[in-house]
């Protein structure tokens, strides 16, 4: 590899982290939308109670941003930290996938007595091609960044900036 596409590849993880960041403020957005407000404005005097998840699934969102949008520039600035911050985030993106396939499913199969099963089916293919999709590209960022030109070029300017 050039050190031109290094630099390119390095663009690349960060745009990734970018779309991340984006994502997450969509999920945030609709999790603010579709599980706070829905059952705050329906006249349900239980919604108080239905409302701890959303709210933590708001927060968890909401940090993710702010973290994926510190990665992202992190790696433009070729910060060591945002890398290794990168590589733990892509490790917890694979496994955590295995386990949003997992719950899908089960939510999905546990919402009725005798579950639709055209849905389950359908949801599960949904969510495992999408995982499939972040899957690959997890693998693709921990596998750049763990080169070893990388790790030398990032070592490189994090000295290059302290002198």
């Amino acid at each position: 590899m050039t050190d031109r596409s290094l630099r390119d590849g390095i663009g690349l993880v960060s745009a990734f982290h970018f779309f991340l960041a984006i994502a997450s403020l969509v999920a945030a957005i609709a999790i603010l939308v579709l599980g706070i407000m829905g059952p705050i404005n329906s006249n349900d005097p239980q919604s108080g109670d239905k409302l701890l998840l959303p709210i933590i699934g708001l927060v968890l969102s909401l940090s993710l941003i702010v973290v994926y949008l510190i990665v992202g520039t992190g790696l433009l600035r070729y910060n060591n930290t945002a890398r290794l911050i990168a590589i733990f985030l892509g490790i917890l993106g694979l496994m955590s996938g295995f386990l949003i396939i997992a719950g899908t499913v089960v939510i999905n199969l546990s919402g009725t007595m005798t579950p639709n099963w055209v849905s389950v089916v359908t949801t599960g293919l949904m969510v495992v091609c999408g995982y499939s999709i972040l899957g690959f590209m997890d693998i693709f960022v921990l596998v750049f960044l763990m080169n070893q030109k990388v790790k030398t070029l990032f070592y490189s300017e994090s000295e290059s900036y302290s002198s």
